[in-house]
Formats: structure tokens, C-alpha cells, sequence
């Protein structure tokens, strides 16, 4: 019988360690670096923006990139805000570019379907911005084509009043 309470005590000591490794090493494999890449920041600050194909060439401006795709129920549910964000660059001289994940006449039509009206509109393939896993994805971006800030979601009021004051800032 006290070998049984022992062998019994054993076993559940050996499990107890083995979930107390099992959550260690998960906890190691889970962690990120705060600088990686991941759909949450798809761009740090500082960081240069690879080519888009059909962009127009910078005129000395910062560009807003919206980047959407029509079947986003989180874009759709964005548009009032991004309809003050466009009004507010083009009062501030920043130039706005809606890249699309549709194509080009899908893209253009949702976009007036919802009242906005970007400097220029993009269809973008798979082999563009593709760090970009995620929609709707806001990347502000200086007149040499740096990031500024990125921004990735439906944002609450707080983040729309930093992408307002980063506009602000970068005009």
C-alpha cells in the first residue's frame, strides 16, 4: 500500500515538471522579437518600401497608402473614418493611393461605391506588398518612400487619432 501512495506521488511529480517544460518551451517558441515582421506591423518606421508596380512617382509629398479588397467586412466598416482620413491628407498635401486586392475596376468601384476618392487607385497581385497579410492596412510613407507608420485593421478611436497626428506630423 505505501508503495502505492509512492509511485502514485512519483507520477504526479513527473507530471507536474513535464507541463512546467511543455509550458517553457512553448512560451520560448511563442515569443517574438518586438522588431519582426508579422501581419500586426507588416512595416517598422525607417524602414524603405519595396517598388509598387504603377505607382506614380512621389511629387516631394508623403503618401497615405490605403490597402483594401472589396469582400473586407473590416474595410467596409472603416469607410466613415477613411473617408475624413482621405478628406484630411488632401487638406494637408499628403497624397493618398488605395491599393486594392481585387481587380483594378472591382477595386475603383468599391472604393466610390463608398465615397472615397484616393490620387490614384492600384490593383495589386500577389507579388506586391507581400508583407501585407492582412486588410485593411494603412502604411504612411515619407516623400523618399519610408515608412512612417503602419497601421493594420478596423482601428478604435485612439489609433485613428495617431494615424490623424501622424498625418499631421509627416505634412
Amino acid at each position: 500500500m505505501k508503495r502505492a501512495v509512492s509511485l502514485e506521488a512519483v507520477a504526479n511529480i513527473s507530471i507536474i515538471v513535464s507541463a512546467v517544460v511543455f509550458c517553457v518551451v512553448m512560451l520560448r517558441v511563442a515569443r517574438v522579437p518586438a522588431d519582426a515582421h508579422d501581419a500586426t506591423r507588416p512595416y517598422l518606421p525607417g524602414e524603405r518600401i519595396e517598388a509598387i508596380k504603377g505607382i506614380e512617382p512621389s511629387t516631394a509629398k508623403p503618401t497615405l497608402l490605403l490597402v483594401v479588397r472589396s469582400t473586407c467586412p473590416f474595410c467596409t466598416q472603416s469607410m466613415p473614418f477613411y473617408r475624413q482620413l482621405l478628406d484630411r491628407a488632401s487638406a494637408l498635401h499628403v497624397r493618398a493611393v488605395a491599393l486594392v486586392f481585387d481587380r483594378q475596376e472591382v477595386g475603383e468601384a468599391y472604393l466610390e461605391t463608398n465615397g472615397l476618392s484616393p490620387h490614384q487607385t492600384i490593383a495589386l497581385d500577389g507579388n506586391q506588398l507581400v508583407r501585407v497579410k492582412a486588410t485593411p492596412t494603412l502604411i504612411l510613407i515619407d516623400a523618399s518612400g519610408k515608412v512612417i507608420n503602419s497601421w493594420v485593421g478596423k482601428l478604435g478611436s485612439q489609433a485613428e487619432s495617431e494615424v490623424i497626428e501622424a498625418l499631421r506630423r509627416a505634412s
